[in-house]
């Protein structure tokens, strides 16, 4: 993976809020998307259907759809994600710390409900929220990585 450094044209000049709006900007441009982020999107987007119940093929299949949209968008994705192998074992990896932390609940031998609660984040200033509630902190990561209207500049 190639990392080239971000260039903001007069920085110095720039007023604070223009500033951070282009520090911003470049951010999003250059995060990747991982695992964890795109299956806990498929688990608050599942917790609000009107049969919440999945299966570890469902949290698999959505995953790496949602990891090959971004990438043709050209945005930037774990590369496992694109293959379906890869991708199966880590969201079986997901799936395994999700319940393991009882952010999903099993159902039948092959089915999964999420149990998501609430996803704000009450944190004093300073904290960032991930040790208490993490499936709120990445869903509001993945949030603020998509909200990014990305133009692939190839």
């Amino acid at each position: 993976m190639l990392i080239l450094p971000l260039l903001i044209e007069h920085a110095s000049r720039l007023p604070q809020r223009e500033l951070d709006a282009q520090l911003r900007q470049a951010w999003l441009q250059s995060a990747h998307f991982t695992c964890t982020q795109l299956a806990t999107g498929f688990l608050v987007q599942i917790s609000r259907a009107a049969t919440p119940a999945f299966t570890l093929d469902e949290l698999t299949k959505d995953v790496e759809l949602q990891a090959a949209s971004l990438a043709a968008a050209g945005r930037h994705v774990d590369q496992r994600l694109l293959r379906a192998g890869s991708a199966r074992k880590l969201a079986t990896g997901f799936l395994a710390y999700a319940a393991r932390h009882g952010l999903v609940q099993r159902t039948g031998k092959h089915t999964w409900v999420p149990t998501i609660g609430d996803l704000a984040i009450k944190v004093h200033p300073g904290e960032v929220g991930y040790r208490q509630a993490p499936l709120a902190y990445t869903w509001n990561e993945l949030q603020e990585m998509l909200s990014l209207n990305y133009v692939s500049v190839m």
